[in-house]
């Protein structure tokens, strides 16, 4: 057995580092044969000269990650946790999108948090230019209003 490591591992991707078999194609080969039978591999892509196997997930990872420590010729290390805690921005994020929801809701779909955006940056923007601060603070306000402009996606 080989000593192996999981690099990264999210809700669609793992990847496995084999370092002692570094440009051993065959021995890749023989892994990419193998995680191709493991349920919810929807595709492999090795790379010997980084000792890495990718693994593409369809359904459920935490099955799939099972499947790939239970294989017969590597040996894990300790297993990175299985998906990377929400970073400040997916949070922010996360909470835009249910404070967008609610607002949605509360209005019967006619207000949203981007149209508040935009109305607010607009507004302040005009603001700055009456106040004469034409280049600096309006421009800016200006275009970063125009980035709220509805691009309607048919749902």
């Amino acid at each position: 057995m080989h000593t192996a490591t999981v690099t990264h591992c999210s809700p669609t991707r793992i990847r496995v580092r084999v370092p002692s078999k570094r440009h051993d194609r065959s021995f890749f080969e023989l892994l990419e044969q193998e995680f191709k039978t493991f349920s919810g591999v929807a595709g492999v892509e090795i790379n010997p000269l980084t000792a890495s196997v990718l693994l593409v997930i369809q359904g459920d990872m935490l099955a799939t990650r099972c499947l790939v420590e239970s294989c017969q010729w590597l040996e894990f290390k300790v297993f990175h946790k299985a998906v990377d805690p929400d970073s400040v921005v997916d949070q922010a994020s996360s909470l835009m999108l249910e404070a967008n929801r609610i607002l949605k809701d509360a209005t019967a779909g006619l207000v949203d948090v981007p149209s508040i955006l935009f109305v607010v940056l607009l507004g302040l923007g005009v603001w700055q230019v009456s106040q004469g601060k034409i280049l600096a603070s309006a421009s800016a306000l200006l275009m970063s209003s125009l980035s709220f402009l509805p691009i309607r996606r048919v749902e």
